[in-house]
């Protein structure tokens, strides 16, 4: 392929163009959509069915409303008359009628709703699965291209909006297209010379509909870019929450994340004045065309027109059939306007949806593969030219080629960005070649002509950073082998010595590991991950700096359990550390992307090239610290009198003392402590806990109803209130403008009525009456035609000021949602169900249907409110008899809401949200972490895994669907029987009470109005439930108590002092909340100010631990950290984190450029600055120079150059050591009174380890330095070196003090196995 179209293609699959932001939305808002049909992909035979049977109950229910004015007109007819029987008689028929038409209703309701909901979330639930398979099928340069932490949130809004558009709303367009169609049939059978004349207005009516749908789309488009953006950017930093945290980044993070959505809120804000004037035009083309027909209408009576289709005069009656009956059609229009805008999300997320299921991944499997039978895992690299596709001008390999004999151990060595890791993605076919071939096997198979996944179930890959998935270590294993044994489980942990950890912990194998392995250290992550690749059995072993987390100790017992295991097996090693491939059968030197010296390390050696460059540094410094401990052993005996008499703690002691057997008691005694402590600690930490506890309930009990929600929601926009005010005022006026149309239509009716030549036999008098009636009917006509004009201009009204206050609103609850998920403690996010994943679903999917229930809902409810209140208004003053016989069945409408909105809202998006939430976490996992999901070829399994997690709302929704469709039944029934009571009433009283016609009609109307408000809103009784619910799951969050206001609560008193450095940890006992066991008791230690102080121990011994208390991530169970003297608590926390700088083991990169991570949440920082500290991390060079190795598929322009690279999700576009260099330089930059190193070098190579190594000693000299090291080479000079094991302080004192103990720090340096202490 070549290179231009490698980047066009690229463009294509990440469906982007290669236009400037401004001009992305443009493209956006252009982009096609799926038809409607299409959206039914995946329906079974069943589904069918069920969908063929609800679409003819939708219609048959349609048909239900316009058959109201064929019984309608007979009974005008009769009112018409002065016979008080006949007028009984025929209400009586009516009220017949209405029966018959409410119990059809009731069953077609039941059958349309319940249909389509069980059809659509069956269909839904395929459509998530196969959308995460076709993720999953897609190649790694693809993941590159895009930002995976999107991808959560995408699927989530893009499923739930296809499953909004085939659900209930279907049914719901079916039955008002059906009342639509019904209606004009049976205004055409009655009289169409009429019925012409209304449809001949009905082009306008249809326009504003096609321009609302338009307005609509072109909307959800234009604002899909930024809250996608927004969603990724609170993904990204929910997942590096402790790196945000170290960084005091957490208003930075919630500026950058409101920046995405001030600019989506003002794109929706702009399209809603348009959408508002469309659906107002809607209303009033629907009114002036009855205004248009009733002036005909009286025309014809008045004129005593031949009406064609009866072979009469023109009577009220046909009249009132075919108005209402147009009535009927024409208002249903309006009920199908969420129906268009659910559609053309649903039909918006098809398109994404669609595009990448139907997307061919540009690597896949041929279509004949070969077969792989005699793989012995050697491998060729011939010839092999590759750049990715992005770069095209930047060459990776260069005719490079290299052979790896069957079961040899071979090592790819040479500096950060060569081309090294490239080497193991091109062996793992996560990309394919440009130029030459990757042969394997002894058939010298290409591997672009074998099975993917047969292929990589070959072989076992172990990152630098390793990925665990957030679930028990079990579970994790058996991602290397899923029919693995209990014995084959331990035996692999055992070999790669984590049994020994896992075997302490509370529940074992089935450990919960935390969102990415959080809740365990290092050391013990990366442990996990070799004992499950060694668990795969593979024919080849890929190994990227797989012992760099490891202290020395477990690196030499792990390196000799890799070579035992290896044995017959091709090992490609990538190593830092060349102590550990000394022992390798070839080692490849790269340069320049390309080899430049092979051999084994003592023929390289002698060649004097570059790899004794790369090695001398190392092998030196090895040499010379055997030959300094020789000469100084005797140094040290003679010290150790003297320091044994020194700042030695309580805890040192007593370990050192463990060695002694004579000294039971001393133990004995100190376990016994230990276990007051725990004991004490438990009470302490249930208090707090009940007092938490205690405030949340109360919240929880102050937000229990709709009215408080409400009162809350909206008082987050005290600065919109007027607008507010102005939105509800329009919205009170919209809903008032049907009732009092009723009036008029009343006067309408009265006056036709009147109208009847067989009243008059004077034709003076008739002639007479029959010009009133033309007059007084062009004075309504008239009437109707402002009411039109009241429709436009105060719907046009509502949806702007109500937009504006949604928008606002909603971006105000993103904003504190996130501020305050940023701001929680870390304990927060160690529980399972506060991953990154489930709250970024929470944030986004929550935030979306609060806005909905603020902008859309709430206006339809106000208006149907205030046409409730007018319409019993206009009854009551017409009839009160008649309205008070209507309100007595207002218990009955009751129970029938309350049965809707229970049914409706179990099967809504936020009742089984759970699952899904809890589904999303998983997809987050899985695309972040990509490369190890192929390698493992879990791909199956992780879909498996999925398919689980989203069945529970499959599970129940059948018989849930058929209580909902019950209830929904039973709602649409009730108009119908009020209206045969209404009716029948009416005539009673007319005829025994003396009522007057024309009020007796406005008391019908009045109601029928009132009624028809509150059907409209019944529509909307699922989407107020989730929204309800949303706003329950929103302030749950907002309620929940975070680590500033657990500071006021308990009254530190948040010092700002300058902090100078002195660290001194007093009797400290500490546990994570998740566990069970002490991380350590009673334990003390101090770190003076201005000095470097080293924590060396094996992986999991505590060291990371204290340097989180530090931070004030956790704070100790008993005993107290003291810093310049104070309690660290009295700090204010994010104070203190300034004066602290860290660099983690895996250090955490933000999808930025390099400039603004090293920046990170500085201000007035100068580039020469930024370039300076750049150079202190030995980063200067490769940054200035573009020596990138790991380029991704993404547009060029986005990629950048020099400082102004973006670094990708993750730092995914740069090498390990890179990375490591620019968290360097932002710490650098940072200028803390206090650094933190947690193996800040494990990822460089010996040359830029010790370029680095000299530059911290440099900025460390006048700053209080806490190191976590596994080389010891990098803590010699420390001014105080303290040994853990199991959470206890064993050794203490300089490095030639240690190594003359020949005792625990001397076994650790010599790689000698210990024998832990037992921690009580």
């Amino acid at each position: 392929m070549q290179k231009a179209e490698q980047v066009e293609d690229n463009q294509l699959l990440t469906n982007k163009s290669t236009a400037k932001p401004n001009q992305q939305i443009e493209s956006l808002a252009t982009q096609k959509m799926v038809p409607y049909k299409e959206l039914f992909r995946y329906a079974t035979q069943s589904d069918k069915f069920l969908i063929l049977i609800g679409i003819i109950a939708s219609a048959g229910n349609g048909v239900t409303m316009p058959m109201f004015s064929v019984i309608f007109g007979d009974m005008t007819d009769a009112f018409s008359g002065e016979d008080p029987d006949k007028m009984v008689s025929a209400a009586g028929e009516c009220a017949i009628w209405f029966i018959v038409l409410a119990g059809c209703s009731w069953l077609l309701s039941f059958l349309s709703f319940a249909t389509f909901m069980i059809s659509g979330e069956r269909q839904s639930i395929i459509m998530r699965k196969e959308y995460f398979a076709a993720i999953l099928k897609q190649e790694v340069g693809w993941f590159d291209s895009i930002n995976p932490n999107e991808l959560n949130t995408k699927v989530a809004d893009e499923t739930f909006a296809v499953e909004g558009a085939i659900q209930e709303k279907a049914g719901t367009f079916i039955m008002t297209f059906a009342t639509f169609i019904c209606g004009f049939i049976i205004g055409y059978s009655y009289g169409w010379q009429l019925a012409l004349v209304i449809t001949a207005a009905m082009p306008c009516l249809a326009i504003s509909v096609v321009i609302m749908t338009v307005v609509v789309m072109k909307s959800v488009k234009a604002t899909q870019e930024c809250y996608s953006t927004a969603a990724a950017e609170s993904e990204q930093a929910l997942n590096a929450i402790k790196t945000v945290k170290m960084l005091d980044g957490e208003d930075f993070e919630c500026e950058k994340y409101s920046r995405q959505l001030v600019v989506a809120a003002r794109t929706n804000v702009k399209f809603s004045l348009f959408s508002g004037m469309a659906l107002g035009s809607i209303f009033a083309f629907m009114i002036w065309t009855y205004a248009l027909g009733f002036y005909y209408g009286s025309k014809l009576i008045s004129d005593q027109e031949m009406n064609s289709n009866t072979g009469m005069i023109y009577t009220v009656g046909d009249v009132m059939t075919v108005f209402f009956a147009i009535l009927m059609g024409s208002f249903s229009i309006g009920q199908a306007g969420p129906c268009y805008q659910a559609f053309a999300k649903g039909k918006v997320a098809g398109a994404q949806i669609f595009f990448i299921i139907d997307r061919i991944p540009k690597i896949l499997n041929p279509i004949n593969p070969k077969p792989l039978k005699h793989f012995n895992g050697e491998i060729i690299i011939e010839d092999v030219d590759f750049f990715y596709p992005a770069r095209p001008d930047t060459q990776i390999l260069n005719k490079c080629s290299l052979k790896i004999p069957k079961g040899k151990k071979v090592a790819l060595v040479g500096e950060s960005g060569c081309g090294k890791s490239t080497i193991l993605q091109l062996i793992e076919r996560f990309y394919d070649v440009n130029e030459g071939r990757v042969l394997v096997g002894e058939d010298k198979i290409d591997v672009r002509d074998l099975d993917l996944k047969d292929y990589r179930t070959q072989i076992g890959l172990v990152g630098q950073e390793p990925m665990l998935f957030a679930t028990s270590i079990r579970d994790n294993l058996l991602y290397g082998k899923t029919d693995a044994t209990e014995e084959e489980l331990i035996d692999a942990l055992k070999k790669v010595n984590a049994w020994d950890f896992v075997s302490k912990m509370d529940k074992g194998l089935d450990t919960y590991v935390g969102m990415g392995g959080s809740q365990l250290s290092g050391g013990q992550k990366q442990r996990i991950a070799i004992a499950r690749a060694i668990l795969k059995k593979p024919k080849v072993l890929l190994l990227d700096e797989a012992t760099s987390a490891l202290d020395r100790t477990n690196e030499k017992l792990i390196q000799e359990t890799l070579d035992e295991v290896s044995q017959g097996i091709t090992t490609i090693v990538i190593a830092h550390r060349l102590s550990t491939i000394q022992n390798a059968d070839i080692i490849y030197v790269f340069a320049g992307g390309k080899v430049v010296e092979t051999g084994t390390h003592e023929e390289l050696m002698n060649l004097h090239g570059k790899y004794e460059q790369l090695a001398k540094n190392q092998i030196t410094s090895h040499q010379k610290e055997e030959q300094q401990q020789g000469n100084n052993q005797q140094i040290n005996q003679q010290q150790k009198g003297v320091l044994n008499q020194q700042d030695i703690d309580v805890g040192s002691v007593l370990s050192v003392n463990q060695f002694d057997k004579e000294q039971p008691n001393v133990v004995e005694k100190a376990i016994k402590e230990i276990q007051d402590i725990k004991h004490l600690n438990i009470q302490f930490k249930n208090k707090d806990q009940n007092n938490f506890q205690e405030m949340k309930t109360q919240t929880t009990q102050n937000d229990s109803n709709d009215a408080q929600i409400m009162t809350r929601l909206f008082s987050y926009g005290k600065e919109e209130r007027c607008i507010l005010i102005l939105g509800l005022l329009s919205a009170l006026i919209n809903g008032c403008i049907f009732p009092c149309f009723s009036l008029f239509f009343s006067d309408m009716i009265t006056l036709l009525a009147e109208s009847d030549p067989n009243l008059y036999p004077n034709s003076q008098i008739r002639d007479t009456q029959m010009e009133k009636v033309k007059d007084e009917s062009a004075d309504i006509a008239l009437w109707f035609f402002l009411f039109g004009l009241g429709f436009l201009v105060f719907q046009s009204l509502e949806n702007f000021f109500l937009s504006i206050v949604a928008e606002n609103l909603t971006m105000k609850l993103r904003n504190f949602t996130f501020r305050k998920l940023l701001r929680m403690p870390i304990a927060f996010f160690d529980k399972p169900e506060n991953n990154a994943g489930t709250l970024t679903a929470r944030l986004s999917v929550d935030c979306k249907t609060v806005q909905s229930l603020t902008s859309t809902i709430i206006g339809f409810k106000i208006q149907n409110a205030s046409a409730l209140i007018c319409g019993m208004a206009i009854a009551f003053s017409s009839s009160w008899a008649l309205t008070l016989i209507v309100l007595a069945t207002a218990p009955f409408r009751f129970i029938g809401m309350k049965l809707r909105t229970k049914y409706m809202g179990t099967l809504s998006g936020s009742h089984k949200g759970d699952g899904f939430k809890d589904a999303g976490n998983l997809i987050m996992e899985a695309v972040t972490n990509i490369r190890t999901v192929y390698s493992f070829g879990n791909e199956n399994i992780i879909l498996d895994d999925y398919t689980k997690r989203i069945q529970e709302p499959l599970e129940h929704c059948t018989s849930k669907g058929l209580q909902a469709g019950s209830a929904f039944g039973f709602s649409q029934m009730q108009p119908m029987l009020i209206n045969a009571l209404v009716f029948y009433c009416g005539a009673l009283l007319v005829k025994y009470q003396g009522l007057d016609v024309n009020d007796m009609f406005r008391a019908i109307f009045g109601i029928t109005f009132a009624t028809m408000g509150g059907a409209r809103d019944s529509h909307f009784v699922g989407d107020v439930d989730k929204g309800r619910t949303a706003a329950k799951n929103i302030f749950e969050i907002l309620d929940s108590v975070d680590e500033f206001q657990i500071e006021e609560q308990k009254q530190f008193k948040r010092l700002k002092t300058q902090i100078k450095g002195h660290i001194e940890c007093k009797n400290l006992t500490f546990k994570y909340p998740t566990r069970e066991k002490n991380v350590f008791s009673n334990l003390s230690l101090t770190i003076p100010s201005g000095q470097k102080v080293a924590f060396v121990g094996s992986s999991g011994c505590g060291k990371s631990t204290i340097m989180q208390m530090l931070m004030r991530f956790y704070d100790p169970d008993q005993g107290e950290i003291l810093v310049d003297g104070l309690d660290i608590r009295d700090y204010d926390i994010r104070h203190l984190r300034k004066q602290l700088a860290i660099v983690s083991q895996e250090p955490v990169l933000f999808n930025g450029t390099i400039k603004e991570n090293i920046q990170y949440n500085l201000k007035d920082i100068s580039m020469e600055q930024i370039e300076q500290a750049a150079k202190k991390a030995n980063a200067y060079d490769f940054i200035v120079n573009d020596q990138f190795e790991n380029a991704s598929d993404e547009k060029q322009q986005d990629f950048g150059k020099g400082f102004h690279k973006r670094v990708g999700p993750k730092g995914s576009q740069i090498s390990g050591g890179q990375k490591q260099r620019i968290a360097i330089a932002r710490a650098v930059l940072r200028n803390a009174n206090i650094l933190l190193l947690d193996e800040a070098t494990s990822a460089l190579d010996a040359k830029s380890e010790e370029i680095v190594q000299e530059s911290l000693n440099n900025i460390m000299k006048e700053n209080t330095t806490l190191s976590i090291a596994h080389r010891i080479s990098t803590i010699k000079d420390s001014d105080i070196i303290y040994v853990f094991d199991n959470g206890m302080i064993v050794e203490q004192g300089n490095y030639n003090y240690l190594v003359g103990l020949k005792q625990f720090f001397y076994r650790m340096e010599k790689g000698i196995a210990i024998t832990s202490t037992n921690n009580s």
